[in-house]
């Protein structure tokens, strides 16, 4: 492809200031090339990229410096000087004076092994990172990754980037700026290069912290440059004995130095290599504040809707200071999925309509379900939030509608707990109490361990259920638990199938309590788990009479919100499995 001036030119690239990226490159080296080196059609790109972190006071200094200076050629090592121990983290100007700190350190090995570029450990405990593979995440922050090191096809690394509100707010905490040189190549060898505007002269340009150059040259084919001569020079010894076991060679003098020399002259092609460059040296600027890692407080951005006209107050003003008035917010049901659902986070009750969610450990809301099924958080709780989770909080805030959760009242006001459960807590408790009543009973325990129990657990809550395909998929995963982990191999010993016969895991189950209650019993304490097994399938595979006959059997009023129906499988399931419990405990207690 015929490249035309403005790919050289790169004036799209020397538009993008560091200020502006929400990645910022801390050191890269990436090349690419296509075609084979000095022939027509050969093209390489070179993307290098260095930087060094400067306490504010020595900005001057850090200027004065060369581009190549804070290159990737400065050295990264270890080194005892005549001036004492520098780290390896330590940047210093020609003179050996310390001037400033790498915040990414490229280490080298003899041999065969790729460099390893480290990210620096202050900052990694600074901001709280932890590295898993080539990223580093922020577990306060819900795991959102914070820097990340690519690779080449080899495996090499090419380039570590950190966001740039997270460098900004590092560097602002130790009184530094980034100080960063880069240098890009554009070329490429093509037979005809007078489409180029400045074919015949140089275009050299300077602005600021950027020299840029383009030009073209002929060239032969292959490489050098057209019409230049190369001069060899050899010289050899002539007192080489071959015949000689242990050869010794003495100072050499004329008499034993034989020289000789030639030129050469390429009668290759000619043809033109088209480059531009560009070398830039800026600054990326410490934040305005560290809330991270100085502790800066910063007015948060956040605005919650308070009173049924929709009146929004900022976050900051419901802290709750000096024993202000108390209120409490209105959430959509979907916020407690939203936070329990990620990576760290945790939903638990305190009772049937209240309990804790949290996006991380440590960051617990205790909150209520109102009876128009909607989230009550205390209004200064959500405020001393974390900027990032108050975020999330906003984004599900709604206008007041109906009453603040009793049981929250009951709890937060009046100090006097609700005494009830919640049906996830139970239908939970209620697994545990079964399976190991079949191991007392039967010696075997009735489920086989699912690898993704507790995450599925988790996932096992009332907010599944905002709509009607939200149920079924939560009547698919309290299947997952239950019918499809029921082993089937003791309760088929206990009782054998006939010879072709074929038995599901609830039909197997059925049949083993068969033997300690009579069959309609049996039957009966079944019949749930049927009812979620088969809604499990979902309407698109059940006719709607079935589809009202699996309510039935699941204990669920089609009537109610989708959310109570969750609610009523929920406990129709642990009720049942409490019944069983029952049935076997009462059987192992028996007389024989």
């Amino acid at each position: 492809m015929m490249r035309d001036h403005a790919w050289f030119e790169m004036r799209d690239i020397r538009k993008r200031w560091l200020s502006k990226l929400v990645w910022i490159p801390l050191r890269a080296y990436e090349e690419s090339r296509t075609g084979e080196h000095g022939h027509v059609g050969c093209e390489e790109e070179v993307f290098a990229l260095g930087s060094v972190a400067v306490p504010t006071k020595h900005r001057q200094r850090a200027e004065a410096l060369d581009w190549s200076d804070i290159a990737l050629g400065h050295t990264q090592r270890s080194l005892v000087l005549a001036a004492g121990y520098k780290p390896a983290d330590v940047f210093q100007e020609p003179e050996g004076v310390d001037l400033g700190i790498d915040l990414v350190l490229d280490q080298g090995f003899d041999g065969a092994e790729k460099h390893v570029w480290h990210l620096h450990q202050d900052l990694v405990i600074a901001l709280g990172l932890l590295r898993e593979g080539d990223n580093w995440v922020c577990p306060q922050e819900g795991y959102n990754e914070v820097a990340h090191l690519k690779r080449s096809a080899s495996g090499a690394p090419v380039r570590l980037e950190i966001r740039a509100e997270h460098l900004g707010d590092y560097l602002a905490a130790r009184d530094m700026a980034l100080w960063v040189a880069t240098y890009r190549i554009r070329s490429t060898v093509v037979e005809d290069a007078s489409h180029i505007p400045w074919h015949s002269e140089d275009l050299r340009e300077t602005a600021g912290g950027d020299r840029f150059e383009a030009r073209v040259r002929a060239i032969h084919e292959g490489g050098s440059l057209f019409g230049a001569t190369t001069a060899v020079f050899h010289m050899g010894r002539t007192d080489v004995d071959a015949e000689e076991d242990v050869p010794v060679l003495g100072v050499p003098d004329a008499s034993s130095i034989r020289t000789r020399s030639w030129s050469v002259k390429s009668r290759r092609r000619k043809v033109f290599d088209v480059s531009g460059e560009l070398w830039r040296t800026e600054w990326f600027e410490p934040a305005a504040a560290s809330p991270r890692v100085r502790g800066d407080k910063v007015p948060s951005a956040c605005f919650f809707i308070t009173d049924p006209s929709g009146r929004r107050t900022p976050a900051d003003d419901l802290r709750n200071r000096n024993d202000e008035e108390s209120r409490w917010l209105w959430f959509r049901p979907a916020v407690i999925g939203e936070l329990a659902q990620r990576r760290g986070g945790s939903l638990r009750w305190y009772t049937r309509d209240t309990g804790e969610v949290a996006p991380v450990h440590g960051y617990g809301i205790h909150f209520g379900v109102n009876q128009k099924e909607l989230i009550n958080a205390y209004a200064p709780d959500i405020a001393r939030l974390p900027e990032w989770q108050k975020v999330i909080w906003m984004g599900f805030n709604i206008a007041p509608d109906g009453k603040v959760s009793e049981e929250l009242l009951d709890s937060q006001m009046r100090a006097e707990p609700a005494e009830t459960s919640a049906p996830e807590e139970r239908f939970a408790m209620a697994l545990t109490r079964l399976d190991a009543a079949c191991r007392v009973r039967w010696k075997a325990p009735l489920l086989r361990q699912h690898p993704q129990a507790p995450s599925i657990l988790l996932a096992i809550h009332r907010f599944r259920a905002l709509n009607p395909e939200g149920l079924l998929a939560l009547a698919k995963d309290i299947a997952r638990l239950t019918a499809d982990s029921i082993d089937v191999g003791p309760l088929q010993a206990l009782v054998p199938l006939a010879k072709g016969e074929k038995r599901s895991s609830i039909k197997s189950l059925e049949r083993a309590l068969a033997t300690i209650v009579p069959p309609e019993e049996a039957r009966r304490l079944t019949s749930p788990l049927v009812g979620v097994y088969e809604l499990r399938l979902g309407d698109a595979h059940l006719p709607a009479a079935d589809m009202n006959n699996s309510f039935t059997l699941a204990g669920i009023d089609p009537s109610v919100s989708t959310i109570r129906q969750a609610m009523q499988m929920m406990e129709t399931i642990a009720k049942t499995f409490d019944a069983m419990s029952d049935v076997l405990a009462k059987s192992t207690l028996a007389p024989a």
